[in-house]
């Protein structure tokens, strides 16, 4: 499926790995130009995500490609999804596409509860422009970042979702080394993040939680 705006198209792929093997060199590049990393550390990176993913999207722009997103379906419960990567080229920032990327995908798969590893205060962002319940909650107005954790909705995918990744012995829902090295070699956006264990740590995530959709 290609979804089109005037300067560019979104592309449903069932087939992460093989696109992965036919654009190996320009996935990489896109990778490192997005987290400010070298090609050779984002090459093994993104060829990993692209291995561990059910489903890809590629967003194509001015006749290249310009970024992805990568999603899995976690075993269990159908509704419970992972976006276990996204990348957009700094010269396509700020369009909107991560944005229509999540639309398109809340839309295609009918995912009722959405989880990631992140430290980027901005997919949490993201995440609640969808969703009504988000961990964490980053609203200015919000007592406890956390407590959407009193969800069970929320504690359940944070649960399941550890499990999959082999990481429920990890002081939930936050990951020590995660990402080994850091996962951001420019501007680290995770020291904006208000948790200690990510603003001091660059090589910690945190497991990220959207559920309950209004529009479902």
């Amino acid at each position: 499926m290609i979804i089109d705006t005037p300067r560019t198209s979104l592309e449903w792929r069932g087939d992460p790995e093989e696109f992965h093997r036919l654009h190996a060199p320009e996935l990489a590049r896109i990778g490192a130009d997005a987290f400010g990393r070298s090609v050779e550390v984002m090459a093994e990176e993104v060829e990993k995500r692209f291995g561990r993913s059910f489903a890809a999207q590629i967003i194509h722009a001015d006749g290249r490609i310009a970024g992805f997103c990568l999603y899995d379906r976690i075993p269990g419960d159908s509704g419970l999804w992972s976006i276990e990567g996204r990348a957009t080229l700094t010269a396509y920032q700020g369009m909107g596409l991560g944005a229509l990327a999540l639309a398109r995908f809340l839309e295609v798969t009918g995912a009722e509860t959405v989880v990631s590893v992140t430290r980027n205060p901005a997919v949490c962002r993201l995440m609640a422009r969808r969703f009504t319940v988000c961990l964490p909650d980053l609203d200015p107005a919000a007592a406890d970042p956390l407590r959407p954790l009193e969800h069970s909705a929320v504690r359940d995918a944070v649960k399941r979702y550890a499990d999959h990744l082999d990481a429920a012995d990890n002081p939930l829902p936050f990951l020590e080394n995660r990402y080994p090295g850091g996962l951001y070699g420019a501007a680290d956006p995770g020291r904006a993040m208000p948790f200690p264990e990510l603003a001091g740590h660059p090589a910690n995530g945190m497991i990220t939680v959207g559920t309950n959709r209004p529009d479902v």
